[in-house]
C-alpha cells in the first residue's frame, strides 16, 4: 500500500469497525478491542483521558492506530495521575516500514502530553525495543516491574473512605510486564515526579506482584 501523506486524527464513530479489525487481528481476541469497545470510548476519550488516534492517507485509506489509557489503580483509570500507558499500536500489514507506527506513537505522546500525563509507559516485546529507543523512550531489561507512589489525588479517597481522611492516603503503584511483552518502555514528557519510585524484578510467585500493587502508604510516611 501507499502511504501517501499520513493525516493522523482523533478517532470517530466511522472508525470503529476498521480499528477493531486490525486490533483483533493484531492482539487477539483476548487484548484486542471489539467494534463495541471502541464505539464506547471515542465519545468519552477526553473526559475518561484516554486517546484513540487514526491513521490514514490522503485517500481516506485506513492505515492504523494508536491507543492510550490512564494508569490502572484499584481497578479504576487513574485519570487524574502523572502515568498513562501506550496500550495499542497497530499498522495495517501493507503500510508497515512507512512511518505510520512512527508518526502514530508521536501524536499520541503529543495528545498525553496535552492531557496532563508526566510519564507514559508501554509494555512491548523484545522485537520493539530498539525501534522505541530510537524514539527516544527508556527500555527497561526483560522481566522488570515498576512501582511508584504519586502524590494525593482526589480519586484515591475512594480507595479507603472509611479509614483515611482525604489528603492522607495514595496507593503504591505499580506497571508489570507480561509474558508476551517482557520490556517496559517509559518516556518522560512532563514536570510532575513521583514521590518515589523502584524497579524490581518479580520472584516467580506473582502473587507477591499483586500483594504489593495492594499494599497502601500513608502521605505523611506512617
Amino acid at each position: 500500500m501507499d502511504t501517501g501523506d499520513i493525516c493522523l486524527r482523533a478517532a470517530g464513530p466511522g472508525d470503529a469497525a476498521e480499528i477493531s479489525e486490525l486490533s483483533l487481528a493484531s492482539f487477539g481476541t483476548k487484548d484486542g478491542s471489539t467494534p463495541a469497545m471502541i464505539a464506547e470510548s471515542i465519545p468519552y476519550w477526553r473526559e475518561m483521558k484516554a486517546p484513540i488516534v487514526v491513521a490514514r492517507n490522503a485517500d481516506g485509506r485506513f492505515l492504523g492506530y494508536a491507543f492510550g489509557a490512564p494508569n490502572i489503580g484499584n481497578g479504576f483509570g487513574r485519570a487524574d495521575g502523572q502515568v498513562a500507558v501506550l496500550t495499542h499500536v497497530a499498522v495495517v500489514p501493507d503500510a508497515r516500514g512507512g512511518g505510520v507506527g512512527t508518526a502514530l506513537v508521536e501524536r499520541a505522546v503529543k495528545t498525553f502530553k496535552m492531557l496532563g500525563y508526566s510519564r507514559v509507559f508501554a509494555q512491548i516485546g523484545g522485537d520493539l525495543v530498539s525501534w522505541y529507543e530510537r524514539l527516544g523512550w527508556s527500555v527497561g531489561l526483560e522481566r522488570r516491574s515498576k512501582t511508584w507512589v504519586e502524590p494525593y489525588i482526589p480519586q484515591d479517597h475512594e480507595w479507603h473512605p472509611d479509614e483515611f481522611e482525604p489528603g492522607e492516603f495514595s496507593p503504591i503503584l505499580l506497571m508489570g510486564y507480561l509474558p508476551q511483552y517482557p520490556h517496559l518502555a517509559e518516556l518522560t514528557i512532563g514536570p510532575a515526579t513521583p514521590l518515589v519510585e523502584a524497579t524490581f524484578t518479580p520472584c516467580a510467585d506473582t502473587s507477591v506482584a499483586r500483594r504489593a500493587c495492594a499494599m497502601s502508604v500513608r502521605e505523611d510516611g506512617r
